[in-house]
């Protein structure tokens, strides 16, 4: 090798070893925002085959309308007490509700019910339990030995039984039973958020460097075509049939899989509860992405919650409806909702734990309120 090509060498290795310190410390510090948890990792720990959750794991969440901390126990839990095979008295699954997003551990509806039970051992399995319903009966079949007495599932009506649906793959045996279930549109990315699979190879490899992922995310991709290829949407909105209360043959199965989860606890003695999540512009004048005639229309007539509560009417299944309660709160003066995020307030929260704790107190003889 010449001195010139030598020199050529050292200046070209200089420059891409600058650019990619450079791309690091410009990473670090966009990670400081902390815009999404980075809770997740390549494992099999969780309900979804290739995805779990960090154990012993910590972050700062800032976001513009909230700032909380994450931390995970030693099984992946958002939970303050490790997890050594104790016996559950009540179980929460759920998605991003459920998981806490945008408030405190201490502030979630599973926290709040704690303080209304303080003798009985509360657990939530989010996110080790997946996101929608098919995950969190793989999970319940996964770990029997977290098989709570009372399960108690929070049900997003948006797209839990809509893109959530849509977007896994179920696999199952031969008997066609329920084994296992794969995200399809999603990834653990290398620093442990969950993005939108990636299926161009060229950016794939980039993602592997700091200078490649810089250049990714600045979206200067496109023009040179080398962009990703598109993919569904992740979390994507559900369409306004839905909302009207029209349900698909998808939607019905994600139903199903509650009908599922309730054998499943029936045949052990125990029981399930399904607590509704309404949208925030069902509940009060939140944002919403429609007209406001049409967010009028859904907010009063309230298609959507009032077609699951029939469903599980019909089927046997216990569910609980807090619009009433909610929107009389919110008469009240009562922000339940984070105004444009539209997850639950630390009083969400609680709003909905006191629902939960009366119809537990309202029910069934072997509810856990008062038993021994």
């Amino acid at each position: 090798m010449g001195p010139k090509i030598l020199a050529a060498a050292v200046v070209a290795a200089t420059c891409l070893g600058i650019a990619e310190l450079g791309s690091y410390l410009i990473l670090v510090s966009a990670a400081r925002h902390n815009v999404a948890p980075r809770i997740f990792e390549v494992s099999d720990n969780s309900a979804i085959q290739g995805v779990g959750v960090k154990p012993d794991f910590r972050q700062r969440w800032r976001a513009p309308e909230f700032e909380t901390e994450i931390a995970t126990n030693n099984i992946g839990l958002r939970e303050a007490e490790d997890y050594h095979g104790e016996p559950v008295d009540v179980g929460f699954y759920g998605d991003s509700f459920t998981f806490g997003h945008g408030v405190d551990h201490g502030e979630r509806y599973s926290d709040r019910l704690r303080e209304l039970l303080p003798d009985k051992r509360i657990v939530s399995f989010s996110y080790l339990n997946g996101w929608t319903t098919p995950h969190y009966l793989v999970f319940m079949r996964k770990y029997p030995e977290m098989l709570p007495e009372i399960g108690i599932v929070g049900l997003f009506l948006g797209n839990d039984l809509t893109s959530d649906m849509d977007e896994t793959d179920l696999v199952r045996d031969e008997a066609g039973g329920l084994v296992a279930v794969r995200a399809n549109n999603r990834e653990v990315h290398r620093r442990g958020f969950l993005i939108a699979r990636d299926q161009n190879r060229v950016t794939r490899l980039l993602r592997r460097s700091n200078f490649g992922e810089l250049l990714i995310r600045a979206q200067v991709l496109g023009a040179i075509g080398l962009a990703p290829k598109p993919v569904r949407t992740v979390n994507a909105r559900p369409p306004l049939s839905f909302e009207r209360g029209q349900l698909t043959e998808s939607n019905l199965a994600g139903l199903g899989f509650l009908l599922d989860m309730q054998r499943h606890l029936e045949a052990r003695g125990r029981r399930l509860v399904v607590f509704l999540i309404p949208w925030s512009f069902y509940v009060a004048d939140y944002p919403s992405r429609y007209e406001d005639a049409v967010e009028l229309d859904l907010r009063s007539q309230q298609y959507l919650p009032r077609r699951i509560e029939a469903w599980c009417e019909e089927n046997g299944v216990e569910c609980i409806n807090p619009v009433p309660a909610f929107q009389a709160l919110e008469r009240a003066g009562t922000r339940l909702y984070f105004e444009a995020d539209a997850h639950w307030t630390p009083a969400g929260h609680a709003a909905a734990a006191r629902e939960i704790h009366r119809h537990l107190a309202e029910g069934r003889e072997r509810s856990v309120v008062g038993a021994d």
